[in-house]
């Protein structure tokens, strides 16, 4: 038997050798591009470094493997809907599709083989590979390869209560391909495979390691590349006034932001400037891109050329110096139309450096470090980028090779030129420059040969020794010097959460961090990475106006903050944002400051919302400055500059407007001078800082201050189960707390049923219809990932429902400190107040600085549920304009205002945002929910989250209704022995619905005759039910041989009646006696006045702390019984409420 499996082995083996062999090393993952035109499949190894697969080759100009000329293709390990599973022991891996009524179909991947086919159908497959071990799929190494976009990064967790997952761009998650996902998306999120109750731990993929990965760090936006520059006789002349020719070769993207941007770059002394567009489109030069660059006050003369679409741009170039040879200026830049959006080669930031300080002895220029080309370069096969990455092909791609090669000889035959033996500086990329005599070097036959050769085609190895030789064409043999950007980011004394991170302090990443401090403040320390600078320039003109202090004037590139930098983001500004003509960068308010005049005339408010002490005088003075302004509003939290002389005029008016207004309005001022700049400020695209508070100090300890407010969400379109919620939620909280306010942030007109509703119920309605973040959330759910993110919370179905929830981030404007309290409580409408709600409710210590939760659930993961929160309204005045743009901004709205291990909607966007500046109480008696099994003596509130009392009472009666998957699970703890007390706490609350009044649903005219039998009927149905069940708002007394009844109603007021004797007859006569007091009561009305009614705070202390019965005592001798205890012997008839809930258990 061994014998035979060896032959069969050996025969396989052999089977095996004869296919073909995996098409990546063994350290090596296969990464499909499949659909993907620009890109060819390739094998991704460790720290992302890549080969091609095996039979394929490895293109000239990047990380691309072709076969034949086309992209490289290789199948995948399972092919049609199989899943790679994980080989164990001797099976290897394999690949199955399962099926739910059938048995799996099992199958070997594509790079290895079955062993023998299994004789049951659902049977797994033994798979080996060619060398007889068992499989190992050349896909092990990519456990998240299933994602179309490869754009998925594996994230590993060593929490017991998460599995790893793979993390997609837009902060959504799948499972790596051995592990399987949560109902629900609970934790641990992804499960092993096949075994469903241990969190996922992948063994694809690389090695785990030991730890938390570190994120992968990308590279800077091209600041961090070199320029190269040569000058006539050194120094470079930054001083001497000079004459400019900008040069643009272009094809189909416009010329005007390349020339707009080089001429607001060059100072006043870099005059004249002049343009000339090479325009080798199919239509010739744009008249409108042609208009724009005439239009421009710095251009003194243009002229559009139209030219062959042959030789790139070379062939422009060439052209252009024979063409002006007897007329160049100074210094002429050769630029093409695509510079400023390769951003990633950082060509245009070097440009702009160079243009800033324009030298007038200028000889060559190049803006990406030159290199060293040998003399015997050739390229015998090309593609173009733009051809193999995007379709965009030349009219004839076929590549023709140069009749004279390799590059050395090419040049001593065709240009004339001698070379020596260590080859030649070469300029890539086509951007570069060069003075007049530099350019006259080289005879203009030469150029114009150059330009002969590069006609005769689109594709030519002739034009890649062209863009290999204009430094020699210049005469510039060496390489020239290097020149690095250099930028500066500083920050004053009073800024607070600046230290950097440990593994970035010190690093050399092109900018300096200066910290500056008054000269009399000797004892203060930087900040960790940064260095202190004692300094004279008041603060407010080191913010406004950098260009004056002699620290930083000097630099290319300044950055103010007043938070922790991220100046990866601001090299990603200085490439975008400060390369099209703009020389000033800002985070635009997006949200706060939109629309009409008077909304952007709340910035002046900011001196009251931040503490400051600004007059009356002034704060209206600054409103009217804001209200004049035309332009977006801007935040002064970050501000990223080119040292231009038009960024210096922005500095100029920013502080003469702060001193006109006052420093504590430096935004009003922002505003206007950003208006009187024009397209010197541009809007970057992401905050530069982290304004996040978790990223700073927390603020100074507060006192602890009990709420007096409690604020909710209403809308005009709630259904009338919610609207029903919301009214017992406010009857609840009349009847059984000490609130002096009762808010409702309300969306809608006052003309809607419930806004009357409250209205008219004392509840002081805030209406707010038209939140500036509107128009955000529906463009959020337009996405795919807003669309996809339904599966996360229903609130994802409707605009309208999610933008409810997202109204309590305006919670911090709506609401006055000085009138509700700087400390008020936020609920939702599906609650229940069971009793006052105390400070020391939210835990110990001081107030929070922002905002206070409950536990979401009391089992790890422990993170806070908005549904309840303890407000800090100053906190969160102060962080409202970076929190709701950030909330709302262009990111945020790509995933659908998911964020996600965060959560979706606005909970996850406060913990995401607020991270680390808040706390979570793990057992919230303010936030109790009828699902936890253990039993709190003393709730505050009791919320309904997740499953309404409508699905309590649906799932608890047996019916048949299914409620949403996620409340399935919620549900089930409610069953069995031992389950979560939900039916007592469902009770409690339907107690408190039955006698919570409703003024719309009694005539406000009834006879008296009616009324006592309305009474009447109550008194007989309802009241002597509630009282043999022991629940409810009714409670009997007895004390020295008298007796009474206690009415409690949910609108606040509570009727006492003195009874002779406790029968079930004299109830009634007394019912019938006080008509129109009990009537009054369940009205919410104040009662009519009765017989000396009497009040004992005592008593109800002696009740509450006197020792339950069990439940079988307690309906032994009735509620009379129970309430004569001992502990009340001697305690006058009073007048209080109690539920029955708590008083029977």
């Amino acid at each position: 038997m061994h014998t035979a499996l060896a032959a069969w082995v050996a025969v396989l083996a052999a089977a095996l050798g004869q296919s073909e062999p995996a098409p990546c090393a063994s350290s090596f993952a296969l990464e499909s591009h499949a659909g993907a035109a620009h890109h060819g499949d390739v094998c991704r190894g460790p720290k992302g470094a890549w080969q091609c697969p095996r039979g394929c080759a490895t293109s000239a100009t990047g990380p691309l493997c072709v076969e034949d000329g086309r992209p490289c293709r290789r199948p995948a390990a399972c092919l049609g809907r199989a899943a790679l599973v994980a080989g164990r022991g001797s099976r290897g891996d394999a690949c199955v599709v399962a099926q739910e009524k059938k048995p799996d179909v099992w199958s070997c991947p594509t790079d290895c083989a079955a062993v023998a086919a299994p004789s049951d159908p659902g049977r797994r497959v033994a798979c080996i590979r060619a060398d007889g071990q068992p499989c190992v799929s050349h896909a092990r190494r990519s456990p998240c390869r299933d994602n179309a976009t490869n754009a998925t990064e594996l994230e590993w967790h060593d929490e017991r209560w998460h599995g790893d997952v793979c993390r997609e761009p837009d902060g959504n998650f799948h499972c790596p391909v051995d592990c399987s996902r949560t109902h629900g998306s609970r934790p641990p999120y992804c499960l092993k495979a096949r075994v469903a109750t241990k969190p996922c731990r992948t063994n694809f993929g690389p090695a785990r390691p030991w730890g938390k990965p570190k994120p992968k760090v990308l590279p800077g936006w091209g600041f961090e590349q070199p320029y190269s520059l040569a000058c006539v006789g050194r120094p470079c002349d930054v001083v001497k006034a000079t004459s400019l020719d900008i040069v643009v070769a272009a094809y189909d993207y416009g010329t005007a932001p390349v020339v707009m941007a080089v001429a607001a770059a060059a100072p006043a002394r870099v005059a004249p400037v002049r343009a000339f567009l090479y325009c080798k489109g199919p239509a010739g030069c744009d008249p409108a891109d042609v208009a724009a660059v005439r239009a421009l006050e710095r251009v003194a003369s243009v002229e559009a050329i139209p030219l062959p679409n042959v030789g790139r741009c070379d062939h422009a170039y060439a052209t252009h110096a024979v063409r002006r040879r007897d007329d160049l200026a100074d210094a002429t830049l050769f630029l093409k139309d695509t510079t400023p959006w390769h951003v990633h080669l950082g060509s245009m930031v070097n440009v702009l450096g160079l243009a800033r300080a324009l030298p007038a002895n200028l000889e060559a220029f190049c803006a990406r470090a030159p290199i060293s080309e040998t003399l015997a370069f050739e390229l015998p096969t090309y593609e173009s980028e733009q051809c193999y990455r995007f379709g965009k092909c030349y009219a004839d791609e076929s590549y023709q090779r140069a009749s004279v090669r390799p590059l050395g000889a090419w040049l001593t035959a065709r240009a004339g030129v001698r070379v020596g033996e260590r080859g030649v500086a070469a300029c890539l990329g086509g951007a570069f420059g060069a003075g007049r005599e530099a350019i006259r070097r080289t005879p203009a036959a030469t150029y114009a040969a150059l330009a002969s050769e590069l006609s005769a085609g689109d594709s030519l190895e002739a034009g890649h020794f062209a863009e290999r030789a204009w430094f020699a064409f210049f005469g510039v043999a060496r390489l020239p010097p290097l020149v690095r950007n250099r930028a500066v980011v500083y920050a004053f004394g009073d800024a607070a959460g600046l230290d950097l991170p440990s593994d970035r302090a010190g690093r050399d990443d092109g900018w300096d961090y200066l910290y500056f401090v008054r000269e009399d403040a000797a004892s203060t320390k930087a900040p960790r990475g940064w260095r202190l600078v004692f300094s004279r320039t008041p603060a407010t003109t080191l913010k406004a106006a950098p260009h004056r202090d002699p620290h930083l004037a000097a630099y290319a590139h300044s950055l103010y903050v007043e938070a922790r930098p991220d100046v990866r983001a601001a090299a990603e500004a200085v490439a975008t944002a400060l390369s099209a003509g703009a020389s000033v960068a800002l985070r635009r308010r997006a949200v706060c400051c939109a629309g009409h005049r008077g909304a952007r005339a709340r910035l002046a408010d900011e001196a009251l919302l931040c503490g400051a002490g600004a007059g009356a005088g002034a704060v209206a003075a600054a409103r009217r400055a804001a209200a004049r302004s035309r332009g977006p509003a801007y935040a002064s939290t970050f501000v990223l500059r080119r040292h231009t002389e038009a960024a210096a005029a922005f500095n100029e008016r920013w502080l003469a407007r702060i001193t006109e207004l006052g420093p504590e309005f430096a935004d009003v001022a922002l505003m206007a001078a950003a208006a009187a700049s024009g397209g010197t400020v541009a809007a970057a695209d992401e905050a530069i800082v982290d304004e996040r508070p978790g990223a700073a100090p927390a603020l100074a300890a507060r006192r602890r201050q009990p709420p007096a407010t409690w604020v909710f969400l209403a809308t005009a379109d709630s259904s009338e189960a919610w609207a029903a919620m919301a009214k017992r939620a406010v009857a609840s909280a009349r009847a059984r707390t000490s609130l002096e306010h009762i808010v409702c942030v309300f969306r809608g007109g006052r003309d809607a049923a419930l806004a009357r509703w409250l209205e008219g119920a004392g509840v002081e309605v805030l209406y707010h219809d038209a939140p500036a973040w509107a128009g955000r959330v529906s463009e959020a759910l337009s996405t795919k990932a807003g669309r996809d993110n339904v599966r996360f919370s229903p609130l994802y179905e409707s605009a309208s429902a999610l933008a409810a929830t997202f109204l309590r981030v305006d919670i911090p404007l709506l609401l006055d400190p000085r009138k509700h309290g700087e400390i008020v409580l936020y609920a939702d409408t599906d609650v229940a107040f069971l009793r006052d709600v105390r400070r020391e409710d939210f835990g110990a210590g001081a107030d929070p600085a922002y905002f206070t939760m409950g536990a979401e659930f009391m089992e790890p993961p422990i993170y806070g549920n908005a549904g309840v929160m303890l407000l800090n309204l100053i906190g969160l005045r102060r962080t409202y304009a970076a929190f709701a743009d950030w909330t709302f901004s262009d990111a945020n709205v790509r995933r659908g205002l998911h964020f996600g291990k965060f959560g979706p909607g606005d909970q996850g966007a406060y913990a995401e945002f607020y991270e680390g500046a808040f706390a979570v109480v793990r057992s919230p008696s303010f936030n109790w929910r009828p699902y936890w099994r253990a039993r709190w003596a003393d709730p505050a509130i009791l919320h309904f989250h997740g499953p309404k009392p409508d699905d309590y009472r649906e799932a608890l009666g047996g019916g048949a209704a299914k409620p949403p998957l996620a409340w399935r699970a919620i549900l089930k703890r409610c069953r069995g022995r031992g389950g979560a007390p939900c039916a007592d706490w469902l009770r409690i609350y339907d107690c408190r619905e039955k006698w919570a009044f409703d003024p719309e649903s009694v005539g406000q005219a009834r006879a008296a005759r009616t009324r006592r039998a309305d009474v009447a009927r109550w008194a007989t149905d309802a009241l002597p039910a509630a009282v043999e069940r022991e629940a409810c708002g009714v409670v009997f007394r007895e004390a020295n041989g008298s007796a009474c009844v206690v009415f409690a109603f949910e609108g606040g007021a509570n009727v006492v009646v003195d009874l002779p004797e406790t029968t079930r007859g004299a109830v009634y006569r007394a019912v019938l006696k006080h008509a129109d007091a009990l009537l009054a009561a369940r009205a919410g009305a104040p009662p009519p006045p009765l017989s000396a009614p009497r009040r004992d705070d005592a008593c109800l202390a002696a009740l509450l702390s006197a020792p339950r019965p069990s439940t079988a005592a307690t309906r032994k001798r009735g509620a009379v019984t129970l309430l004569g205890h001992k502990a009340l012997r001697g305690c006058p008839c009073c007048d209080f409420s109690i539920d029955g809930g708590d008083l029977f258990g």
